[in-house]
């Protein structure tokens, strides 16, 4: 279990890494229209994106329980109940399978074909590094982020409710850059079209659900005597 010091400097650290991604994310799109920056929507029209500012939203609200006094132990916390409540929504419904679901389909329809998500051309512009920062090292960071910190789950009925209240909202958006702005977030999305698109969607929800899942059960493993955990006491988070 990683102490109040250790995890603050973790935090920090975190926090440093997204936030120098994102400047150079802005300074890539600025200098390049080829990314999409001057197209209805902008850079908030893709899941990545908006995934990099949830992540970094996420570690702040870490860091400041840690500056409050979160003794990481699952019991003993001197930081305001509802930041901590905060922290705690914030990983298991919106950070940890947000930020899996953006790793695991990015890499799967690459590895399928790259255009479809990530054109070629995509390579002159937009350095490895920031590619590996959106797509990759989110994932190994949310871990290490369960290892060492506890974390209290809603009950399992308020966590999907909510799972699936983001991925809802954002496929609204999705849809409505399609008919405002004439174009799809992700040629993915044009290649699939009709029932295909259908058929997407409803995999995404559900994988996107099952990440959710997926988090609470190895937050139950690696912290069994935190009490308050999804459906092991209900109502503990009320």
């Amino acid at each position: 279990m990683a102490g109040r010091a250790l995890c603050a400097a973790v935090h920090c650290a975190v926090v440093s890494w997204y936030i120098v991604s994102l400047i150079e994310n802005e300074s890539v799109t600025r200098k390049n229209v080829v990314l999409g920056r001057n197209t209805y929507g902008g850079k908030w029209k893709f899941l990545t994106f908006l995934d990099m500012v949830l992540q970094t939203a996420y570690f702040c609200v870490a860091l400041v329980v840690d500056i409050l006094g979160q003794d990481h132990d699952g019991q003993r916390n001197t930081a305001p109940r509802g930041v901590q409540k905060l922290r705690n929504y914030m990983f298991a419904i919106l950070a940890f399978p947000v930020g899996l679901f953006v790793v695991l389909t990015f890499w799967m329809i690459y590895a399928f074909d790259r255009e479809l998500i990530y054109p070629t051309y995509l390579d002159l512009v937009i350095p490895v590094w920031l590619n590996h920062a959106m797509h990759t090292t989110v994932m190994p960071l949310l871990l290490l982020e369960m290892k060492i910190i506890p974390h209290v789950y809603p009950q399992r009925g308020v966590g999907i409710a909510g799972v699936i209240s983001f991925g809802i909202c954002y496929l609204i958006w999705t849809l409505w850059i399609r008919y405002a702005g004439g174009l799809w977030v992700y040629p993915i999305l044009a290649w699939l079209a009709g029932p295909g698109l259908v058929v997407f969607i409803l995999l995404g929800g559900l994988v996107l659900t099952g990440l959710y899942m997926l988090g609470e059960v190895m937050n139950v493993c690696l912290w069994p005597r935190l009490e308050g955990n999804g459906h092991s006491v209900a109502g503990h988070n009320k």
